[in-house]
């Protein structure tokens, strides 16, 4: 006996702009990700989530925790303006995918070739990505489900660069100086014809005689030497974990459905010092009001927390000095506190990338955003659906970003401080006619008359001060 193979496309459904296609009907560029395959990696965002899922489309986190994406489909088009247009449930927005919980997501869809832009305009300029969130079933009992993953993040020591020992820098010292013809000698270093690494760095070059006992942090600020070297890469990174908690509800009757979800994230960032944290709430539900109208809503909820997003980048950031600080400097001077390059001298003019994370640990960025729509749609005859459509995306964020002197480097800073609020407000709502027909069970004829209206308003606010008395954050209204 033979069995032989038998085989059965299902008639997928998929989301091409202001109406539905199956997917053996579509001629464009569509690529289609399933919610099974956005959660086969357990991400933290929905940025995270789109990584190498479709074939043209890149995507590039920040390393920082809750740091944003850039997507791009299918490369870069202008110079500036490369983010394609997002659509969730209907609704566009320009605000980015943070906000969104990856297990609400039912599927997405990207639109990647020009037809896209016959529905959305110059929008699609750069694709569409097409997001449809979960919603309950009908004739479904109440279910519940809940989900919690943590994950352990580190960067091996492996991926770190081979920066030189103090041993290294003192003869690259030395031989710079004879290539350029001087005699070679610092005040830390020593005059002989080779270097000598000192016990102490403040004061310079000192290699005995120092009473610690004396130590006054104004005016002495007493430093020991790391003759064998600072590893600085391995004491700013840290093995740190991430926890994410997951918990919804759905359910429906013969005339309804219902979907809700409540979400949490909280991310400890490799770097020190650095933490994101995320809440979001969402509620969708769907009613037949008649056998000929339907009605619904959606709505999402998140509020985010990002800690120490200022200070890290840049030329002058915590992770530039990390390769930049000398390795003879240690990380604490003998009481206690940050060391640096201005203690003594002739170690360079670098800032202790430590000093500088720890005194950024209190700059907030802290967002809250709610979007979602709401519809009715009326089947006035058969095959024709008329449906109008109200959505809101509203977010508002505020950061706070305090820049203190720090006393151990080599070059004075005034401490400084940054408050600015931003509060963006994008209305739309569009109306749609379409009439479909379909022929002898293959041949499909479908029209589409639509308008939308699209209102954005932003309005934001940035004071800076500086010269406070205080190097604490927490007292800068002294």
């Amino acid at each position: 006996m033979t069995l032989l193979p038998s085989a059965e496309a299902l008639a997928e459904v998929v989301v091409t702009g202001y109406s539905t296609q199956s997917t053996r009907d579509i001629t464009g560029s569509v690529s289609v990700i399933k919610s099974e395959d956005l959660l086969s990696t357990s991400p933290n965002t929905l940025e995270q989530a789109l990584q190498g899922q479709a074939s043209g489309v890149v995507v590039n986190v920040e390393g920082g925790p809750g740091g944003n994406a850039a997507i791009r489909i299918r490369g870069f088009g202008t110079v500036n303006a490369n983010d394609p247009l997002f659509i969730i449930d209907g609704t566009p927005t320009n605000l980015g995918l943070n906000a969104i919980n990856p297990n609400d997501i039912e599927s997405i869809q990207i639109l990647k070739d020009a037809s896209s832009a016959s529905i959305y305009g110059n929008r699609a300029a750069n694709g569409v990505v097409l997001i449809t969130t979960k919603g309950g079933k009908k004739n479904q009992k109440v279910t519940f489900n809940g989900n919690v993953h943590v994950s352990v993040d580190y960067v091996p020591s492996t991926r770190f660069p081979d920066l030189a020992n103090p041993t290294q820098w003192a003869n690259s010292v030395w031989q710079a100086a004879i290539n350029d013809g001087l005699t070679p000698g610092t005040a830390q270093l020593g005059n002989g014809p080779t270097p000598v690494l000192p016990v102490y760095l403040n004061p310079a070059g000192a290699s005995s005689g120092v009473d610690e006992s004396q130590y006054d942090f104004l005016t002495n600020r007493i430093t020991r030497a790391n003759q064998a070297g600072t590893n600085w890469f391995d004491a700013f990174f840290n093995t740190q974990t991430s926890r994410f908690y997951n918990m919804s509800a759905s359910g429906g009757s013969e005339h309804a459905n219902f979907f809700m979800s409540l979400s949490a994230v909280e991310q400890n960032g490799v770097a020190k010092f650095t933490d994101y944290e995320r809440y979001t709430i969402r509620t969708n539900s769907n009613f037949d009001i008649t056998d000929k109208i339907k009605m619904g809503e959606n709505l999402t909820v998140s509020y985010s927390d990002r800690i120490s997003a200022v200070g890290l980048q840049g030329p002058e950031g915590s992770i530039a000095n990390l390769l930049r600080i000398n390795p003879i400097i240690p990380i604490y001077d003998v009481g206690g506190n940050f060391a640096g390059s201005g203690v003594g001298g002739g170690v360079g003019n670098a800032d202790n990338p430590i000093a500088q994370a720890f005194r950024n640990k209190d700059n907030h960025n802290l967002n809250f955003r709610a979007f979602g729509n709401a519809f009715v749609e009326i089947e006035p005859i058969k095959n024709l659906k008329l449906r109008t459509n109200l959505g809101i995306d509203l977010n508002s964020s505020n950061l706070s970003a305090f820049t203190p002197f720090g006393p151990e480097g080599e070059t004075a800073v005034v401490n400084t401080l940054t408050e600015s609020n931003t509060f963006e407000r994008v209305f739309t709502w569009y109306n749609t006619a379409i009439y479909k027909y379909v022929l002898n069970e293959k041949h499909v004829f479908e029209g589409l008359f639509g308008t939308e209206f699209n209102k954005r308003n932003v309005s934001f606010f940035t004071a800076t001060r500086n010269g406070f008395l205080f190097n604490d954050p927490l007292n800068t209204r002294v």
